[in-house]
């Protein structure tokens, strides 16, 4: 095989991994341009959209302060 046709064969399987890792790929690309200077402001304004993210919602009962037990050590 020619080092023509390897270089080739190589080419399209690098493009073709790199297809299947375009999400994962861009992930990391965005996590490690994270804190730059000139995106900052920009990739805190888009934190929503550039990772997964969840709302936790408060429980509708919260117990209060004077219910919980308190722990006393021994000086």
């Amino acid at each position: 095989m020619s080092p023509l046709k390897i270089g080739l064969v190589l080419l399209v399987l690098i493009s073709a991994i790199c297809s299947l890792l375009h999400k994962e790929l861009t992930r990391v690309y965005q996590v490690i341009t994270l804190f730059y200077p000139d995106r900052i402001v920009d990739n805190f304004r888009t934190m929503e959209t550039v990772f997964t993210a969840a709302a936790i919602h408060r429980p509708p009962h919260t117990p209060s302060r004077a219910n919980r037990p308190t722990c006393r050590r021994p000086i």
